[in-house]
């Protein structure tokens, strides 16, 4: 049974990736991306660890902050922010700079122009601190691509 949750959670997981990486999305594939981030959070509980909790919640709240919603993204994002804080010496250096990265977007997102770009800052700091190049290269790529929200992030 575990496996069949961590299978249905990476199945989910890709399918709200396909969604977020689609700029044109209809509002039922929006609908349909933040479903599937929830429902791949709901298997990690099931399967996963804190690490996994912590991805799932981050996932949810850029489902949210991709489709435009800022209160329920704000929601997820304090309680990554809580289990980011909670997990920290399990995460990944790059956890740690997306997460950042997630909260300068959902600042933005809410209208906290100077908060989003004081997060912006530590994102990109904890970006150069990522140890793998390839990580860091995926880091700095998603952290340059939009929503910004009006936001101008320095660059």
């Amino acid at each position: 049974m575990p496996h069949d949750h961590r299978r249905l959670a990476i199945d989910f997981n890709q399918r709200a990736w396909t969604l977020i990486d689609r700029k044109d999305r209809s509002t039922e594939e929006a609908d349909e991306m933040i479903g599937a981030a929830h429902a791949s959070l709901m298997h990690w509980l099931k399967a996963g660890t804190g690490v996994n909790q912590q991805r799932g919640e981050w996932l949810i709240a850029r489902a949210y902050a991709e489709a435009g919603r800022a209160e329920p993204a704000r929601h997820h994002l304090d309680r990554m922010l809580a289990l980011t804080e909670r997990y920290r010496d399990d995460l990944a250096d790059f956890d740690i700079a997306f997460a950042e990265a997630l909260a300068a977007r959902v600042e933005a997102l809410s209208g906290r122009s100077e908060a989003a770009l004081v997060r912006y800052a530590e994102a990109q700091r904890l970006g150069e601190a990522i140890g793998d190049e390839d990580d860091r290269r995926a880091f700095f790529d998603q952290l340059r691509e939009g929503p910004w929200f009006g936001l101008e992030p320095p660059t």
